[in-house]
């Protein structure tokens, strides 16, 4: 917050009228928070400062604005920004699906014409002429999981019968669980889905072993993490032909799967939203956000939030309006030195995709990336004293000493662009 503050008081500073987005968050949630406010502030100070000054003398200004992640108040949210704060060219938000849903009437409202994009919403349910996204669809999600479940299990030659555990009172868990399903389910793929059971169902750890299945899919919300956690170690303590493949969603993209997970969460496959790879463009963005931030790891949301406002700032023009903002997005291609790696383009349903290499290609929609939890090799630990981290180098299994394992995600399968 403090770096869109200094730039925000810059803007006023100036001239004449500053550019003014809004970026709607849940104060409450202070990682979520400033995992999304981080990527607005990196591309803000880019765009205010670094040798481009702006838009002819013009800064950017942004709100910031806290939804709780309620649906109620941020329906309300929305409606000031609709109706009170005209000069907000475009919104960069709500973080949840059913906060997203519940503004949808607002910003689509007559003669509204202010673009909102989201950087976190995957619901299917979301789609408005006004609505954006720089992550993908649960659809996606779902496909790909799907997708990688089915390749698995097949190359190891075991039965398509999973088994997927879920948080029955989290809609992010329930649409990817049910998207996950549809794909699998599906005549081509033709899997068996022989249980689903809920975190917080009492008999939860004898449920998910009690089937023939040879996969669990686990997609918790950020309080199931650590039951997550125990069913991996329980499938750690069981013979290899009782072991299941374990498969899950970017909730568990998250320290403490490591630190807390360590050997028993090794082989565990996650398809997530965003994940950096090789490209200089990707190794650019994270060497910056770095250096702006000194965290040891930048979060996909802060990326797909960069990304969000980059595309806002792409069609910022001197004396525009909220209408011509809104038609600009429709038609925006932004390669992959803009972004935090991939290129990207909206579609009509204003979906994610990738820009097409020529004009007689289709634009493809940009892909979940599937990660791998693989032991870290890149320094040694003293014993007892195992250090995690992210990593995208490709590590090969191999003994280590008792004690002296470490643990890292590495990526499996580059998605996005």
């Amino acid at each position: 917050e403090a770096l869109i503050y200094s730039n925000n008081a810059r803007a006023l500073a100036q001239e004449g009228s500053p550019l003014t987005l809004a970026v709607v968050v849940p104060g409450d949630d202070e990682l979520l928070a400033r995992a999304i406010l981080q990527g607005v502030a990196q591309a803000q100070n880019e765009f205010n400062d670094e040798g481009k000054g702006g838009l002819n003398g013009q800064l950017l200004q942004i709100a910031i604005a806290d939804d709780g992640n309620a649906p109620e108040r941020a329906k309300k949210v929305a409606g000031k920004l609709v109706e009170k704060h005209k000069s907000v060219l475009g919104v960069i938000g709500h973080s949840s699906n059913i906060a997203s849903q519940a503004t949808l009437s607002e910003y689509s409202k007559a003669n509204s014409e202010l673009a909102i994009i989201s950087p976190t919403s995957s619901s299917i349910w979301l789609s408005d002429q006004n609505f954006f996204r720089t992550v993908p669809s649960d659809t996606e999600f779902g496909k790909q999981l799907a997708e990688l479940v089915n390749n698995k299990l097949t190359q190891k030659k075991l039965d398509k019968n999973v088994v997927v555990v879920y948080s029955a009172d989290t809609f992010d868990s329930i649409y990817l669980k049910e998207a996950f399903e549809k794909q699998f389910k599906n005549e081509r793929i033709g899997g068996t889905v022989v249980k689903t059971i809920s975190f917080s169902d009492p008999d939860l750890n004898s449920e998910v072993f009690s089937e023939e299945a040879e996969a669990a899919i686990l997609l918790p919300n950020q309080a199931s993490i650590d039951q997550a956690i125990e069913i991996a170690k329980i499938n750690a303590g069981l013979s290899n032909e009782e072991k299941l493949l374990l498969f899950g969603g970017d909730t568990l993209l998250n320290n403490k799967v490591l630190n807390q997970g360590k050997e028993a969460v090794e082989g565990l496959v996650l398809a997530v939203p965003w994940f950096p790879d090789e490209s200089d463009q990707s190794n650019n963005f994270i060497t910056t956000a770095n250096d702006y931030w000194g965290e040891e790891k930048v979060s996909w949301r802060t990326a797909t939030s960069y990304d969000a406002t980059q595309a806002f700032i792409n069609v910022l023009s001197s004396n525009t309006s909220r209408e011509e903002v809104l038609e600009k997005l429709r038609e925006i291609q932004l390669k992959s030195d803009e972004t935090s790696g991939g290129t990207l383009e909206f579609n009509a349903d204003g979906e994610r995709q990738c820009v097409p290499k020529s004009e007689s290609e289709p634009g493809k929609l940009y892909e979940p990336t599937i990660i791998k939890v693989v032991k870290d090799k890149s320094e040694p630990a003293e014993a007892n004293d195992a250090k995690f981290k992210f990593d995208l180098e490709e590590a090969e299994s191999e003994p280590a000493e008792a004690n002296d394992t470490k643990f890292e995600f590495d990526l499996e399968e580059k998605g996005g662009c």
